[in-house]
């Protein structure tokens, strides 16, 4: 039964305490449910509260893992430039070392002419 009806129920009896028992008990269930909403809304801030300290903690952690990024990046583009490097001179080295071994031909060559 929905409170209207039976307030118009109540209404409709000539009994004022009936009608006022009736006011307390809805005034009752009115400061309960107010109640319950109020221990909502406190769950719902720690909640709130616990969720923010967890988000920057992770804002910390990715801050942190960002910059270990951008200091590995660095430090794998100076990897590459040193084997670009290292590639280089290693290459020039092999055709040193050709154009020796070339020249020592050569001049085995002519020492047996």
């Amino acid at each position: 039964m929905s409170l209207t009806t039976r307030a118009s129920k109540k209404l409709s009896s000539d009994a004022p305490e009936d009608f006022e028992t009736y006011v307390r008990e809805l005034l009752t269930h009115l400061c309960e449910g107010q109640n319950k909403i109020i221990q909502d809304i406190s769950s719902l801030r720690t909640k709130v509260q616990s969720n923010e300290a967890a988000l920057v903690k992770l804002l910390k952690q990715f801050t942190t893992l960002n910059q270990s990024f951008e200091e590995l990046k660095g430090e794998l583009l100076d990897a590459r430039c040193k084997v670009d490097e290292i590639e280089s001179l290693v290459q020039n080295h092999t055709t040193q070392i050709a154009q020796t071994y070339e020249r020592l031909l050569s001049l085995e060559r002519y020492s047996r002419k």
